[in-house]
């Protein structure tokens, strides 16, 4: 609601309005005026600027065939050290995610 809208408003209809919302109506009009003011205003929203860095990037993955032994114990360190994790298995291969 405006305060433009507000001031217009008798010293009654503004409590009636406070007690509808939940706000103290224990106040003068003035009070009141400016405790709808701030309580209706809209918040705002801060949202994260996107970089190029962060923009369109899809996870990188690596399939790692279960057989070939020297693959599957590389990619166990990196998921050991937190650069890595295992996404699925499917068709004889582990799927793992490479972590940034």
């Amino acid at each position: 609601m405006e305060k433009s809208k507000l001031e217009k408003l008798s010293l009654i209809e503004l409590k009636n309005i406070c007690k509808k919302e939940g706000l103290n109506f224990d106040k003068s009009r003035e009070e009141l005026i400016l405790a709808l003011n701030e309580y209706f205003e809209p918040m705002r929203v801060k949202t994260k600027k996107q970089t190029s860095t962060t923009t369109n990037l899809k996870p990188k993955t690596k399939a790692v065939k279960i057989l070939d032994k020297e693959q599957m114990v590389e990619m166990g360190k990196e998921v050991e050290k937190g650069r890595a994790r295992r996404l699925y298995y499917a068709n004889d291969c582990i799927v793992f995610e490479l972590l940034r």
